[in-house]
């Protein structure tokens, strides 16, 4: 048996329904924005040039390039070497069901509706994330939500706002009845077959009972293999052209430190009147030090966190919606971190979690967890507006932004940028933990010869029925 979950406490930090503010906000936002690259093309490019980096000539070109994939593929061209009905020729690198999808509109005089159409439907979206109680924490939250990663997503036109709807459409099923969870996770596998990072949500099938579990994990691995067999060839050239980026560009990811610190540290040395000699090999026993200390730091901090008593009953206490938006948005952005590089609007997805690190402070309220969490939702919010910040700082001490580089002081803001990400990473490892370690499908597995652990305590998640 599984005890029964405690009531949650009055709900200090949420507020119920949908949510108005942020998209009425951002229907303002587009339209002046739209009448800004109508009526004023020069002080279109400067705004957006400092809002998310480096705005293209034309809006929704990555959005562009997939329906230009489809019209070449349909002539029988091989996509995956060359797009020649792409504006920029860009190979394909996307997973090859987006070549088979009948219903989307090929032509190119479509892309500004199909964009207009996926920014607005995004803008919906938001809606429906949590919203804080607090005026503060939903001043936060706005400031985030129209930041500079979601405005490249949306800038680009990129599929990552697909699969942000689409995860959106996961999250809400999941908070149903069981007809409705098994739709959450049949929208979870298809945006995992359209771009595989969303397959890290499916970490969420530990919130049903363990038989329950095991029969859907094994379901969708034989649906991943069938789909990996079939399209092997695709899938190894698509895999090859997914680009690569630099660690010194608007990416974000684990390898980012490692790979850059040492030539980050070189002129911060310099300037600290370092022999030139001896910066070079801090430089390079950084490279080879930091990252696995660092990846040991934010292991072993994740773990003491996830055993502290104080994120177990904020966790406890929290309503499901937001939870499980949390434990979404965790599973996304740690699978991506540690995967590899991200460009930047990826980010998209600590939407997900910012209403949910405010409210566990807001939960936490006196404790040491609450100052953490607040942290973290100050750290949240600097990734996302980093473009604007480094940007600015290359303005005011030389040196150029996007790459980073020649200024100390750009490279140090840049160092500080690459210690956020793994302060919030850690943080969001720390809530999967937890979560792991509290949920059903962990508490009924055999161990050890015994049928569960710790049953004194109460699960952070009620066990569903069946």
């Amino acid at each position: 048996m599984i005890d029964p979950p405690t009531a949650p406490s009055a709900d200090p930090a949420f507020a119920r329904g949908y949510g108005k503010l942020i998209p009425g906000v951002g229907f303002i936002l587009l339209a002046a924005v739209i009448y800004l690259y109508q009526q004023n093309w020069p002080l279109y490019q400067q705004l957006l040039g400092y809002w998310m980096g480096e705005p293209f000539r034309t809006p929704f070109v990555d959005l562009e390039a997939i329906p230009a994939s489809i019209r070449c593929w349909r002539q029988g061209i091989d996509v995956y070497s060359s797009t020649p009905c792409d504006v920029l020729g860009r190979p394909f690198n996307y997973a090859p069901l987006w070549l088979r999808l009948p219903f989307l509109p090929t032509e190119a005089s479509w892309t500004p509706w199909l964009g207009l159409g996926l920014v607005s439907l995004f803008l919906l979206a938001l809606g429906v994330l949590p919203q804080p109680k607090a005026c503060i924490d939903r001043a936060f939250v706005v400031l985030g939500t129209f930041s500079c990663l979601p405005v490249f997503a949306a800038e680009r036109g990129n599929a990552d706002l697909v699969m942000f709807l689409l995860i959106v459409v996961a999250a809400l099923c999941l908070e149903g009845g069981p007809v409705l969870r098994m739709v959450g996770y049949v929208v979870i596998l298809l945006a995992g077959l359209l771009k595989v990072y969303p397959l890290a949500a499916l970490l969420l099938l530990l919130r049903e009972r363990l038989r329950i579990a095991l029969a859907l994990g094994c379901a969708i691995l034989i649906g991943l293999a069938a789909f990996g067999w079939q399209y092997r060839d695709e899938l190894t050239r698509m895999l090859q052209n997914i680009p690569r980026g630099g660690q010194f560009l608007n990416n974000w990811g684990a390898p980012d430190l490692r790979l850059g610190i040492g030539t980050a540290l070189m002129p911060i040395l310099t300037a600290m009147n370092v022999d030139r000699l001896d910066s070079a090999r801090v430089g390079n026993l950084a490279e080879q030090v930091v990252a696995p200390l660092l990846t040991i730091v934010a292991i072993g901090c994740a773990i003491a966190l996830a055993t502290h008593r104080d994120l177990r009953r904020a966790m406890a206490t929290m309503p499901e919606q937001p939870r499980l938006f949390l434990l979404v948005g965790a599973a996304l952005i740690c699978g991506c971190f540690f995967a590899g590089p991200n460009i930047g609007y990826r980010g998209v997805f600590l939407l997900f979690v910012l209403p949910g690190f405010l409210g566990l402070a807001r939960i936490s309220i006196g404790t040491g967890a609450a100052r953490i969490f607040r942290a973290t939702g100050h750290a949240t919010l600097g990734v996302l507006w980093m473009v604007l910040i480094q940007r600015a700082v290359a303005h005011g001490f030389g040196g150029t932004f996007f790459p980073v580089g020649g200024s100390a002081v750009g490279y140090a803001v840049w160092i500080l940028r690459e210690l956020m990400w793994w302060w919030i990473v850690t943080v969001l490892l720390a809530i999967l933990i937890r979560f792991a370690l509290d949920s059903p499908t962990w508490r009924e597995m055999p161990m050890l010869g015994r049928r569960t652990v710790t049953l004194a305590s109460p699960p952070a998640f009620p066990p569903h029925p069946g």
